[in-house]
């Protein structure tokens, strides 16, 4: 018998849509074994390496999307401070080096205050956790997502860690009114 580990990426958004990514870990011929099953419950399924690669791949994932989250917080928040039109922000956008599909699928939602949860705000400071613990178990430096933790747990600690990750934009919003 083997074993493999195999998070996946693309939240309740993906898994309705039929478009997880899995990224997996484990010796090459248990990937294969199971890969004509997990293959068909996603868009991407990917061997990363040995046994626990599979969950390393998805906090490297977290550190960008985590930080990825405030940075479109901070977009927002400036555009509409300068009388840009925040809604057109994707469009204007899209094909350059500042898009994302982040920008593109949730910067919509955010910049309408569409807050019902895909992925709430305490799932992700569980993640940031995990990442932390990771980090420094293996002496590496994360400097810009510990400033996007600290920024979950502030928003998280004003009573919105029920809500999706980007109602992180009302913190951003609530500085300097």
């Amino acid at each position: 018998m083997g074993w493999i580990d195999c998070p996946v990426s693309g939240g309740t958004m993906g898994a309705a849509a039929g478009s997880l990514v899995m990224m997996a870990g484990g010796e090459a011929a248990d990937i294969e074994r199971v890969r004509p099953v997990l293959a068909n419950l996603s868009r991407r399924f990917v061997r990363m390496g040995p046994q626990g690669a599979g969950q390393a791949t998805k906090m490297v994932n977290q550190v960008a999307v985590s930080c990825l989250y405030v940075v479109l917080a901070e977009m927002v928040t400036l555009a509409r401070r300068c009388g840009v039109e925040a809604e057109r922000l994707p469009e204007a956008l899209e094909g350059g080096f500042a898009d994302s599909r982040l920008l593109q699928v949730m910067g919509p939602r955010m910049i309408a205050a569409d807050f019902r949860p895909i992925g709430q705000i305490k799932t992700m400071i569980k993640d940031l956790d995990l990442l932390g613990d990771l980090a420094k178990a293996t002496n590496t430096p994360l400097p810009l997502t510990a400033l996007a933790t600290q920024l979950y747990r502030l928003h998280e600690g004003k009573g919105h860690g029920d809500l999706d990750i980007t109602s992180i934009l009302t913190l951003y919003e609530a500085i300097g009114q």
